[in-house]
């Protein structure tokens, strides 16, 4: 009979680490999860980061470029203005509509 009793705390005792251990794996895969949805999406900032430098960048070399191009082909103030102005406006929504594509495929 006291053999039977101490099998019998034995096998509960055994099933309540398996049931802790249970939980605890649960607890671990969900911490992996949340740890890899952050992981996931730190690489994705880092990317956009990236991508938006690359375009800021290219704009400021673009812009660079035509006002060294302008001073050569206009003498005044006024007409450098209004080239630059145009040409704002224009890598501007050029500009913003290719990194949105991109972000969205």
């Amino acid at each position: 009979e006291e053999m039977q009793m101490v099998a019998s705390s034995e096998h509960t005792a055994s099933a309540m680490i398996q049931r802790k251990m249970k939980r605890v794996k649960e607890k671990l895969a969900c911490v992996q999860e949340a740890l890899q949805r952050q992981a996931s999406d730190l690489h994705d900032s880092l990317i956009l980061m990236e991508f938006l430098q690359n375009v800021q960048m290219d704009q400021t070399l673009n812009q660079k470029s035509q006002i060294k191009g302008a001073s050569n082909q206009f003498s005044s103030p006024e007409s450098l203005h209004l080239v630059l102005a145009q040409s704002a406006q224009q890598g501007n929504s050029k500009d913003m509509s290719r990194p949105l594509k991109e972000l969205q495929e």
